[in-house]
């Protein structure tokens, strides 16, 4: 990374990513694998920042800007292209292009923030508008209030809310939308009778998403704690039924973990225990009630040399086929021959057994 200050007013920061990544290609024979690998490398941020009369703070630029109280679930991150990866040590999304504005009020706690969402403009009413107030609720408490317009999408209105007792946070978050960004499949698959589900649009309808996170942190000795926390996600944007979820995921409808109607979620966060102060430990666990399908996941990192970081896991997974046990159901695999073409490669690109138990690892340097 580079940060410098060219001037007492306006700080400079470049972030790169070098990546190695692997992907697989689809063939039209299930039974032939082919995969690639290849090193990517993309500027992560890069943005200019600087002040008006220090009390109004511009950012200009490539950057991460993330909402929501959730530990799994982020439904009020309305500036996100893509949701994060909840199991990922460090959220692995790269920054966006945009102007955000910055209004704090130190004495009282409070911050307003308005954004101009710059990716994906063609022309000038593309831009998006992000606008956000977080306000202090008396010594531990935060409540937020989020909107966002952007031509061709749903308005979002969000609200979250945090709060402290003791050893335990409470938080909550809510998203309203006015509709969903494109259609929801409805009815039923039967390939071999060629019936497929048929697209409804409901631009009346408003849809919402809610989040209730519960943490404890017990700490069980002068320098040291661990977490304990309990998540539950309702999303009336995703669906009941495992083969409509099926078709949506594979149509790029809906995005994983966001593809059920309900979800629960639990970790034990266990950082730098004892003389261990290089090592982590993190248990999560997540049930898609909608599909009956679980993942339990256990990932251990190790810091050395201050800059590199080893991270091990191993997960496995529960329930018959869905989103977190994924694999194509039967009755697709029947009747995929009166598929089009394009779409025979892809279901034949799809594993047809499930994969219960995975292990990876990565290696990771910051200089």
């Amino acid at each position: 990374f580079f940060d410098t200050r060219p001037s007492d007013e306006i700080r400079v920061f470049l972030r790169t990513r070098i990546t190695e990544v692997e992907t697989d290609i689809p063939t039209a024979d299930p039974a032939v694998r082919s995969r690639i690998r290849t090193i990517q490398q993309d500027i992560d941020e890069l943005w200019f920042k600087w002040d008006i009369a220090d009390t109004l703070f511009v950012t200009a630029g490539k950057q991460h800007v993330k909402w929501g109280r959730g530990r799994f679930w982020n439904p009020t991150d309305f500036t996100a292209t893509e949701p994060k990866d909840p199991f990922a040590i460090f959220d692995r999304r790269l920054g966006q292009e945009m102007i955000k504005l910055h209004l704090p009020f130190e004495r009282e706690g409070h911050n307003l923030y308005a954004i101009l969402q710059l990716d994906d403009v063609q022309r000038n009413d593309d831009v998006g508008l992000a606008l956000r107030g977080e306000f202090s609720i008396g010594e531990n408490g935060e409540t937020a209030i989020t909107f966002l317009s952007k031509r061709g999408k749903p308005l979002k209105l969000g609200i979250d809310l945090g709060i402290g007792f003791g050893n335990f946070d409470i938080n909550a978050e809510s998203a309203f939308l006015t509709h969903d960004d494109g259609p929801h499949f409805e009815g039923d698959i039967d390939l071999p009778k060629s019936v497929f589900p048929t697209t409804a649009y409901d631009n009346k309808k408003v849809y919402n998403q809610t989040v209730v996170n519960v943490e404890y942190v017990w700490k069980y000795s002068d320098d040291d704690s661990v977490n304990f926390g309990l998540e539950g996600f309702r999303n009336e944007l995703g669906y009941d039924t495992r083969l409509l979820e099926f078709y949506s995921l594979v149509q790029g409808r809906s995005k994983v973990l966001y593809a059920g109607k309900q979800y629960a979620g639990t970790y034990v966060r266990l950082t730098s225990p004892g003389s261990w102060n290089d090592s982590s430990f993190i248990l999560n666990g997540v049930q898609n009630f909608s599909d009956r399908t679980a993942l339990a996941r256990f990932t251990t990192t190790y810091t050395f040399y201050k800059q590199i970081t080893a991270e091990g896991y191993v997960s496995h997974c529960f329930g018959e086929f869905g989103e977190l046990c994924f694999r194509v159901p039967d009755s697709i695999l029947a009747g995929a021959s009166v598929l089009p073409a394009n779409l025979q490669v892809l279901i034949n690109a799809l594993p047809r057994k499930t994969t219960r138990t995975v292990f990876g690892g990565s290696l990771s340097m910051i200089f």
